[in-house]
């Protein structure tokens, strides 16, 4: 059993890395659109955004989106309570899924959790040699101000000083 998944999750990922996905066990592709649009609606609703602003607390707006995702997956698209936890999986992974699909990363743009998600993957990969880079990579020090980092580097170097960096999101 557990096989079988890995393998069906193998298959997406390579769906994915080719282009070729085009919907889920549960998400047809026009069907995606039609329940991300549906969301981005609900999303801008003035009776969720109340509910959005009783608290400024991340959790809350995450309960608040997930509470209203699970209403359309069950009440407006029909899905059932046994299958609503991976109908969301999907939901919820359709930036991912849709990576490399032209058409979807167009309609993607256009709803606002996407437009305005600052998070994304940096400029450096993972156990990459940052001490030798010669990418110019955006470097704050504690006071906020853009620090060229190639020549952080070589003056600690050329001056002996030992190199410590912290690093963490500006949010």
């Amino acid at each position: 059993d557990q096989t079988q998944i890995m393998s069906e999750r193998a298959k997406v990922r390579q769906k994915v890395q080719d282009g070729t996905y085009d919907g889920g066990k549960y998400i047809s592709t026009p069907l995606m659109k039609k329940m991300l649009g549906r969301a981005e609606e609900m999303r801008h609703d003035p009776r969720t955004q109340a509910l959005y602003s009783q608290k400024d607390d991340p959790m809350w707006f995450y309960e608040v989106t997930d509470n209203f995702h699970r209403q359309l997956m069950l009440e407006e698209f029909g899905f059932s309570k046994d299958d609503v936890e991976e109908v969301l999986d999907e939901f919820y992974s359709c930036r991912y899924h849709y990576q490399n699909h032209p058409e979807m990363q167009e309609y993607l743009k256009t709803l606002t959790h996407v437009k305005y998600d600052i998070t994304g993957d940096g400029p450096i990969d993972i156990g990459e040699d940052i001490v030798n880079t010669t990418k110019d990579l955006q470097v704050y020090n504690l006071d906020a101000q853009h620090v060229n980092f190639g020549k952080y580097i070589t003056d600690a170097k050329n001056e002996g000083k030992p190199l410590v960096i912290f690093a963490g999101s500006m949010t």
